[in-house]
């Protein structure tokens, strides 16, 4: 089932930047996240919940985990020169 979900899913641009930007600066958190992207942290908070329910997950770190095991999402070295710490995945 969960493969099914994997493969139906799509997720606009804005809402895999959100992700991505998640793992640049290695946090869910709804102000920093606002800053970095420029949006009310209302708005944040409207898009993490649009993703949690597409994504079938509780949590913010869950649909980042999901994101990047699908590689929609990368972590790389571009955290550097946004000023992020790099998020470690176990």
């Amino acid at each position: 089932m969960e493969d099914e979900l994997l493969e139906s899913c799509t997720l606009s641009p804005a809402l895999l930047e959100l992700l991505q930007m998640s793992v640049w600066h290695s946090t869910t958190n709804t102000k920093v996240l606002a800053q970095r992207l420029y949006k009310s942290h209302s708005t944040i908070d409207t898009q993490f919940q649009h993703i949690c329910s597409i994504l079938q997950t509780h949590s913010r770190l869950g649909a980042v985990l999901i994101a990047l095991r699908n590689n929609w999402i990368e972590l790389n070295d571009s955290h550097k020169a946004r000023g992020g710490k790099p998020l470690k995945i176990l």
